[in-house]
């Protein structure tokens, strides 16, 4: 009904001027459009002003009547009258409950009435003072009072501002403050439209008629269209942006309607003259306006627009974040910033793991193990999307005392608010913004920023946060880490060596000399390598016969190497260290509660060198020797043989025949090992080759004791050259290895070997003995075998290093794992812990 009354007066104001002019068709469309636009806004099922809204647009289209003509009207007065009146009274009425009811303005139903009827009373004033009553023309209300409904609208427009004014301090949320700025720009535009009217009418009456006209129009168009935007939920997120342009716009455009108004007298003439004026009021509106903008976006936009430039400037630094620290160093120190430099920092929380960000005073970001607080984590669990404002948080603590907790926390961050960070409704982790010295509540705008800079963040904590678990499941604990870093460089070196072994598996003394390299340069070793490489193709038992100390394992390592077995394994079994009742089952191997298996099975594919054969008991000869003739085995316990593939090399320092002779070898098994013999030349047959096996010996125990590598003079070498080493090259090694260990110098020289018995014309076999097997007694600091030297050394390190094995192995130039195996080898480390040891059944270590 509303338009269709407008277009009925306004077709009625029309009719009696006999036609309109431009401008009133302008106004006319005004009018009609201010009547018929409210209708357009989503209504409600709640109310919230959708149908008051429409009622205003009706009213304020009426006061534009009497703006069609300019010829008067007492239909267009009167209709003016009431509109204007009707339209202060529901300015007040809206501005109590639209866009939210604080309660401090609810006064019932009394304190609306009352503005109401008020109107009314006016409306019907200004009403009669347009009534003529008699042939005379007398009125029944004096003529003065026919301007009344102006002053309510002032008065209605000044009130409505103030209450608007005062939602902030009424505790109106921030979405509500928001679409309230769409009501406080339209009237704030309405007050200055309508005071400027009021001035014209009293300082110059006679001032431009087309200016009368538009400011109605002005107030009109600007009441109508805010209180629609304050209606149209819609409107809420983009109104603070929108108003400062719009009043950055305005502002312009009254300046510059302001400069030409001033000037128009000074204005040039003529087509040419216009055009340049024109110009030049654009080009300084423009300036105006780009002047006006950055002043008004710091003086209308929240808090002076600190936290909006500072969410900008925490986003545009987001792009170089590869970790939690450098997150916080990118964002947090513009968020302190943004609340006034603050002491407290803004703090970023993660989830799982439970971490906390915080920047220091320098903007550096630092993460500490420290969990988000239960009541916040609480809360954002049961309401991921939900941003926690401290401000509304404790508004409603009074009346929903279980937000006390809640409270409690954000205040002991001393939190404005606290967002989520979630990634596809899964909590990641929180983001607190410092209050700093602010007092003002979140707007609305502030709060949409801080969404967006929350959603950018989540993704970015949801990752890291995943990484800082894949390293945790990863390591699994720094212990087992460092475990399984030790193992893995244990079976490294493991793997190394059994390529360089050419995959055997080595027991027995002598196992660590057998990948040595063979050194022939003397006529005898360059005529047995001549024979190795005979023997080596036929694969048949062989017998190699050397005294002891000789060079027996090296010897049997390239008959392997150069043999068609050369991918298997080569298995060193030393006979002499067996107890005649554990032989046949280290040979053969054995079956039962305890299996394992025996030197032949583990020779399998390979070849099998048994030093000092005769020290295996008769009895277990004569099985060898069957199952060389068989070419299969029966481990002791087992009910049935087992076929053996493997080439026997057998060691002895005595011919068999002989021993045969002494019934004291079996006479079957010496024929098997009879065809292909080798002789093993000793060591003082071949002086050519004692400089080489010196300077191998050096090597070696230089790197046994960590030190650096030392010489020899010629003197000493000759000395050694000299000396008829009837523990052949074992013996050689030994008086090397503790000439090195006593050594002083970075030579060896004459006297280093002296001390140890070489070159003395009254030492005897038995002295010799003695020193190779350690019995010999004295006070040298280095006296014992080579086993009991490295123990020592081993000792030594570990108490210079209080314990440290990482600082021993370091103080001994070793890996951590070869050291820690060393310990094991000794007996010196703690059991359990071992890095992937494998023993031989039934076989000695290396000696």
């Amino acid at each position: 009904m509303g338009p269709a009354l407008v277009l009925y007066l306004i077709a009625d104001v029309a009719s009696e001027a006999a036609g309109l002019t431009l401008g009133g068709w302008v106004v006319s469309s005004v009018a009609f459009i201010c009547s018929v636009a409210p209708i357009a806004v989503p209504r409600r099922p709640s109310g919230g002003g959708t149908r008051r809204v429409p009622l205003l647009g009706v009213s304020l289209a009426l006061s534009l009547l009497p703006a069609i003509t300019a010829e008067p009207s007492q239909v267009a007065e009167i209709a003016r009258a009431l509109g204007v009146t009707v339209a202060a009274a529901l300015m007040i009425d809206l501005s109590l409950d639209v866009p939210d009811a604080p309660r401090r303005l609810d006064h019932g139903l009394l304190g609306r009435l009352v503005p109401a009827l008020l109107a009314i009373a006016i409306g019907l004033v200004a009403v009669l003072a347009h009534l003529p009553v008699g042939a005379a023309g007398d009125i029944l209300v004096p003529a003065r009072w026919a301007d009344a409904p102006h002053h309510l609208l002032l008065a209605a427009l000044l009130l409505a501002f103030g209450l608007r004014l005062l939602r902030r301090r009424l505790g109106s949320s921030p979405e509500a403050l928001a679409r309230n700025g769409w009501p406080l720009f339209g009237i704030a535009v309405s007050l200055l439209a309508v005071l400027t009217d009021r001035a014209l009418w009293l300082y110059r009456p006679a001032a431009a008629p087309e200016l009368m006209r538009a400011l109605p129009v002005l107030v009109a168009v600007a009441l109508t269209a805010s209180h629609i935007f304050l209606v149209d939920e819609r409107q809420s997120e983009s109104s603070g942006p929108t108003i400062r342009r719009m009043v950055a716009s305005f502002l312009t455009l009254a300046f510059v309607t302001f400069l030409a108004v001033s000037l128009a007298p000074w204005a040039p003439r003529g087509a040419v003259g216009v055009g340049v004026a024109a110009v030049l009021l654009v080009v300084v509106g423009a300036f105006v306006h780009r002047t006006v903008t950055p002043i008004l976006g710091r003086l209308l936009a929240p808090h002076g627009r600190h936290l909006l430039d500072a969410v900008i400037q925490a986003e545009g630094r987001l792009g170089r974040v590869t970790s939690l620290v450098e997150l916080g160093h990118a964002v947090l120190p513009s968020l302190r910033g943004g609340e006034g430099r603050g002491e407290t920092s803004a703090i970023i929380y993660s989830v799982d793991p439970a971490l906390e960000v915080r920047s220091d005073q320098a903007g550096e970001g630092h993460v500490r193990s420290q969990p988000m607080p239960a009541a916040l984590l609480e809360r954002l669990l049961e309401r991921p999307g939900e941003v926690l404002v401290a401000a509304k948080i404790e508004a409603l603590v009074v009346r929903r005392p279980a937000l006390r907790a809640l409270s409690g926390a954000l205040t002991s961050l001393d939190a404005l608010a606290a967002l989520p960070l979630a990634v596809d409704g899964e909590l990641e982790g929180a983001l607190v913004v410092p209050r700093g010295r602010r007092r003002s509540a979140l707007a609305l705008e502030e709060i949409r920023a801080l969404e967006g800079l929350a959603l950018r963040i989540s993704g970015l904590v949801a990752l890291l946060s995943a990484e800082h678990r894949a390293r945790a499941r990863a390591g699994d604990g720094a212990t087992e880490k460092q475990e399984l870093e030790e193992r893995i460089e244990f079976l490294e070196e493991e793997r190394d060596h059994l390529r360089l072994e050419a995959r055997s598996l080595k027991s027995g003394p002598g196992a660590g000399r057998m990948a040595g390299t063979v050194v022939a340069y003397s006529a005898a070793m360059k005529r047995l390598m001549a024979r190795v490489g005979d023997i080596a193709a036929l694969d048949a038992p062989v017998l190699l016969l050397a005294e002891g100390g000789a060079a027996v394992e090296q010897v049997a390592n390239a008959i392997h190497r150069q043999s068609g077995r050369a991918d298997g394994p080569l298995v060193v079994a030393d006979s002499s260290a067996l107890r005649p009742e554990d032989a046949a089952a280290a040979l053969f191997g054995r079956q039962g509660d305890d299996p394992k298996p025996g030197w032949l099975s583990l020779a399998r594919g390979g070849s099998l060198l048994i030093a000092d054969i005769p020290a295996l008991p008769l009895e277990v000869q004569r099985q060898l020797a069957d199952a060389l003739a068989e070419r299969e085995a029966r481990p002791v316990g087992a009910t049935g043989a087992e076929p053996i593939d493997v080439r026997v090399i057998a060691a002895t320092r005595t011919p068999l025949e002989d021993l045969v002779g002494q019934d004291v070898f079996d006479a079957e098994l010496a024929r098997w090992l009879s065809p292909l013999v080798a002789s093993v030349p000793p060591l003082r047959e071949r002086s050519e080759d004692i400089p080489s096996l010196t300077l191998l010996a050096i090597d070696r125990a230089c790197r046994l004791f960590a030190r650096p590598t030392v010489g020899i003079d010629d003197e000493a070498l000759a000395l050694l050259g000299s000396h008829d080493f009837p523990g052949n090259v074992r013996e050689l090694s030994w008086l090397v290895t503790r000439a090195v260990a006593g050594a002083s110098a970075d030579r060896l020289a004459a006297d280093d070997f002296r001390a140890l018995g070489v070159g003395r014309d009254e030492e005897t076999p038995e002295e010799t003995a003695e020193e190779l097997t350690g019995e010999a007694s004295n006070d040298h600091p280095y006296d014992g075998t080579l086993r009991d030297l490295e123990r020592k050394i081993l000792v030594h390190a570990l108490e210079t290093a209080e314990g440290n094995k990482s600082e021993a192995a370091r103080l001994l130039g070793l890996k951590r794992t070869t050291f820690l195996d060393k310990l094991r080898r000794h007996d010196l480390a703690p059991q359990g812990k071992r890095a992937g040891q494998s023993e031989a059944p039934d076989a000695g270590r290396p000696g």
